[in-house]
This record gives C-alpha cells, structure tokens and sequence, in this order.
C-alpha cells in the first residue's frame, strides 16, 4: 500500500502559498486545499495531488452529508470546534477550501507524514 504522504512532500508553513502547497497560513488560520471522495470506504487522508491533499470519507455527497462530516472531522483531526471550521470554497465541488480557525496540534500530528502542517 502506498504511504499517503512522504514526510518530504510537506511544504513548509508559510503565510503566503508557494507553489504547489496544499496549505498556507492568513494569520492565526490554516487554509487547506482539498480534493475530497466522498462515498469511500473510509475516511482518511491521501496522497498530495498538485495544490491539493486527498481525503476520503465515507459520507455519501447527498443533503450536505459529506460537507457535515468534513467540517466534523477536520474539527477533530485539529482540535478545533465544528464553528472554527468554515468550508470557504467548494461547496458543491470535490475541489474545496478550508479555513481553520486557531488549529491545535495534537500527539497524534507529531508522527503523521503531515507533522509540518502546523510548525
């Protein structure tokens, strides 16, 4: 199975977007670029595909259900309350934008290939 993300992959943390980056910092907030598969088996982060990193769930696009877990599991993925989590672009589209209010990092980051995401 292929790792989702070599640790060498991840930008580094910056305030403007470098090309490529699947995320950059305005201030105290995260934006991340996603490309989101709804209907997967399971929900999990992917592989970083040009400007954007990959994540599955398992929520069917159908009545908002797969924006819903989104923003619950990004929430949880950053320590963040559901309202710290606005879903800024990409609504209806497998292509969005995230925009994370004041992210935690967590143990669990630290031995992630994505542990420069909040350094």
């Amino acid at each position: 199975m292929k790792p989702a993300v070599p640790i060498n992959a991840v930008p580094v943390a910056s305030s403007a977007r470098a090309p490529g980056a699947f995320f950059h910092w305005q201030g105290d907030t995260l934006v991340l670029r996603l490309k989101v598969q709804p209907g997967a088996r399971r929900t999990a982060w992917g592989e970083v595909l040009g400007d954007r990193i990959k994540l599955a769930l398992t929520a069917s696009p159908v009545d908002g259900k797969a924006n819903a877990m989104l923003i619950a599991f990004i929430a949880s993925e950053f320590g963040v309350a559901k309202n710290q989590v606005h879903l800024h672009r990409g609504d209806a589209a497998r292509e969005k934008e995230i925009h994370i209010t004041g992210p935690k990092l967590s143990q669990k980051w630290v031995s992630t290939p994505l542990n420069g995401l909040l350094e």
